[in-house]
């Protein structure tokens, strides 16, 4: 018995040396990350990087330079990747803007890109355009001349996916065909 005693030790001690046990993830649910808009003939749906943001610097006039910022450990949710983002603004007068990045996989491949603030509009004849994206959280930024009814409007509320939030609420507006995040 002592024998036994003393090969479970042994291996207990043995067992020990190995690598250490890796530390409980919790991975966000894709549904969690996942973000859609209607582009007027179908639902497109994307999600969102939790590991980098975009950073802008600069005063309101003028940008003084642009990069992306790659999270040490990729945050568990949206919330948690707003928190850091609320933290870099608070800790860093110089940042004009902060934006996530989105993936969207389709017959083309992969494509990551970084979502803006914008969002393009399609309009019925006769709407008044700029009343309405005021009573959405958004102001106009561009229009077009072509007869197409397309204007892009741009959040103004500074969350990462204050796009997403705008072109949800324009698009059951009535007189919108179409409200789609832009990204770049």
């Amino acid at each position: 018995m002592r024998c036994g005693t003393v090969v479970l030790l042994m291996a207990l001690t043995i067992a020990g040396c190995g690598p250490a046990i890796a530390p409980v993830t919790t991975h966000t649910a894709p549904a969690e990350r996942e973000r859609r808009y209607h582009d007027g003939r179908r639902w497109v749906t994307v999600q969102v990087l939790l590991d980098r943001l975009h950073v802008e610097r600069g005063t309101a006039a003028a940008v003084s330079g642009r990069e992306v910022y790659l999270l040490r450990t990729p945050v568990a949710s949206l919330a948690a990747l707003e928190d850091v983002a609320r933290q870099m603004r608070s800790a860093q007068a110089d940042i004009r803007a902060l934006s996530a990045f989105i993936e969207e996989s389709g017959p083309s491949g992969v494509r990551r890109e970084r979502l803006t603030h914008q969002v393009a509009v399609r309009l019925a004849p006769g709407v008044e355009v700029s009343s309405l994206v005021a009573r959405h959280g958004a102001r106009v930024v561009d229009t077009f001349d072509d007869g197409s009814g397309i204007v892009i409007v741009e959040a103004l509320s500074p969350d990462l996916l204050a796009a997403f939030t705008v072109a949800e609420r324009l698009r059951t507006a009535p007189g919108v065909l179409a409200a789609i995040p832009l990204s770049e």
